[in-house]
């Protein structure tokens, strides 16, 4: 028969310290990439699988959500990295629900223990806005450009906010 109690104890209090700051740190970057409209990109390149934020797709199926002018581009680039394990940055549109979007990529190669790549991880941000903003820009200096061309018998004047004359 056995006598008195054995036991081990241990102190776990350092890995629950660790695991708090690992749930702290991964809020903080959740809340950056969302004011940042950024999500997590990640493809697996070994199994195919992909996953984009918190979806989990594969990349034919990712591919298929592209713009199809846009699949081939996309498609090269990202060969294109494979083989010469250069930084991915490109830009394409993407069918959501709410329409199409304009995301840019940015992510990295790494390689397996094989030295063969293994995944590309980075970012999508989606610049639809700064698109549009850029079309508009462009679509202004083309007006303008067309006014100025058709004055003839006229003098154009430039104004600063206080109504000063700034130039003609």
């Amino acid at each position: 028969v056995a006598k008195g109690l054995r036991g081990v104890t241990m102190d776990i209090s350092a890995g629950l310290h660790a695991e708090e700051t690992l749930r702290d740190k991964e809020a903080r970057l959740q809340i950056a990439l969302s004011a940042a409209l950024m999500k997590s990109w990640q493809w697996d390149v070994v199994s195919g699988n992909l996953l984009w934020d918190d979806t989990r797709t594969t990349w034919p199926d990712f591919l298929g959500l592209v713009h199809i002018e846009d699949q081939a581009s996309l498609r090269n680039a990202v060969e294109r990295v494979l083989q010469d394990r250069q930084t991915l940055d490109v830009e394409f549109r993407i069918a959501v629900d709410d329409g199409i979007r304009w995301l840019t990529l940015k992510a990295n190669v790494f390689s397996g223990d094989d030295a063969r790549p293994a995944n590309i991880t980075g970012v999508s941000v989606d610049i639809t806005d700064r698109r549009k903003s850029a079309e508009a820009l462009r679509a202004s200096e083309r007006r303008f450009g067309q006014m100025v061309v058709n004055v003839v018998d006229y003098s154009i004047l430039m104004l600063d906010p206080e109504g000063r004359l700034i130039g003609w």
